[in-house]
């Protein structure tokens, strides 16, 4: 299994020298959702305790691939546009974790985090567990 999300891992370094993921997050590593807030309400305690797979198979896509939350799995896909970066996750089935679907821009990578909000508002902060 490989982990690829984004073309660059590091605030404040060189954005123009890319940086695969692959390099920052060894294979193997789970995220969980740090934060949570979805209209105005923290939402973080709902799926804090599950943690979430995502995987790019050798030889697919490097900006896409399946994911897994728990038993639930979806898919996972990265998109550019204006000089933004998107993550865009969706899981089959409706569960609590199926909260954090949909379109998120990528507003902050860290080494071991990303911040995103979506086109409503919502605040969403997923990390390496």
């Amino acid at each position: 299994m490989v982990l690829v999300l984004l073309s660059s891992c590091f605030k404040d370094l060189d954005q123009s020298i890319p940086t695969p993921l692959i390099l920052c997050f060894p294979s193997g590593k789970t995220w969980e959702v740090e934060e949570l807030i979805i209209d105005g309400i923290n939402r973080t305690g709902s799926v804090s305790t599950t943690r979430i797979w995502f995987y790019n198979p050798i030889g697919s896509d490097p900006n896409s691939g399946p994911v897994l939350a728990g038993s639930v799995y979806g898919t996972w896909k990265v998109e550019k546009g204006n000089g933004n970066e998107y993550l865009i996750i969706f899981f089959d089935r409706s569960t609590r974790i199926s909260i954090i679907n949909g379109k998120w821009e990528i507003i902050s990578k860290w080494s071991n985090r990303f911040q995103m909000r979506d086109n409503f508002g919502n605040f969403l902060i997923i990390r390496i567990d």
